[in-house]
């Protein structure tokens, strides 16, 4: 007679259990390896043939979406699948999700399918305050999550655009931890971006050191209250110099005017008697 309780090792490897998700794990590489560089603006990832061959058996429905993880490290995000193009047990993937896992390449990577709810929600965080510069940043966002199956908490997306590269951190999702943004509807909210400067808040000019030496209200001995005594600004002391000839100039100022010198040469000057001399200089 025969015997099912192995029923499972009877039928050997070719066996598919259609009621569990797929679960695979894949030596990961990025999509720069096969001429992909466009997928770097997006989440979706490309598997073999034999994967798509296990996903239709198992009649999951399109669009195919997956849990993306770090088999050795608690890190994982979602994905979409964009083709089956890949070598059989090889998975590419865009490199800020490599990162994002901490994986290198010919690392292992696990993929799960799973079914996620559509996004009605998502609040983002700008690394930096150049996006929100853009004048146009949330048509810029609207154009880059075209190329994105999926949200996650956490993750850091990476947007292109006129060449620089734009990191913005997913803060919070509605209604679940990681969510599918395909044909749907969502509601956007910024957070300031990581880098950005509180405003700086100008106070008034500080007292003075001779203003908050004493604050408080004397009290005198004989218990009578003290009055409030204004001093007066002390006036610096001019010194009188006693013995200004000490300060002169040696061999004093001397000018000299061509027409007065020659009024003194003519006679002309009153109260000069004799004959003109030239002065010396």
């Amino acid at each position: 007679m025969w015997s099912f309780t192995n029923f499972n090792n009877f039928l050997g490897r070719g066996y598919l259990n259609i009621s569990e998700p797929f679960t695979e794990e894949y030596t990961c590489y990025p999509v720069s390896f096969i001429g992909k560089d466009d997928m770097e603006n997006g989440n979706k990832i490309i598997l073999p043939q034999t994967a798509l061959n296990a996903l239709a058996r198992r009649h999951i429905s399109w669009p195919m979406l997956f849990e993306v993880s770090n088999p050795y490290m608690e890190k994982r995000t979602h994905s979409g699948v964009l083709e089956f193009i890949s070598d059989e047990g090889t998975c590419h993937m865009p490199y800020w999700m490599m990162q994002q896992l901490g994986l290198k390449e010919g690392d292992v990577v696990r993929v799960t399918s799973v079914s996620l709810p559509k996004g009605t929600f998502v609040k983002l965080k700008p690394c930096s305050k150049d996006f929100m510069e853009l004048s146009n940043h949330r048509a810029v966002l609207e154009t880059a999550l075209r190329n994105y199956a999926t949200l996650t908490i956490d993750d850091n997306i990476v947007i292109h655009y006129l060449g620089k590269t734009y990191e913005i951190k997913i803060v919070d999702l509605k209604p679940a931890f990681a969510c599918t943004i395909i044909e749907t509807d969502v509601e956007v909210e910024f957070e300031e971006p990581l880098d950005s400067v509180e405003e700086i808040q100008y106070v008034d000019d500080a007292p003075s050191v001779e203003e908050i030496k004493f604050i408080g209200k004397g009290q005198r001995t004989d218990g009578k209250a003290c009055k409030n005594l204004k001093k007066n600004k002390i006036k610096p002391k001019v010194v009188e110099n006693l013995e200004p000839w000490k300060d002169k100039l040696v061999g004093g100022i001397r000018t000299k005017c061509d027409e007065y010198e020659k009024l003194l040469k003519e006679g002309r000057i009153p109260g000069i008697i004799g004959k003109f001399r030239e002065r010396k200089a």
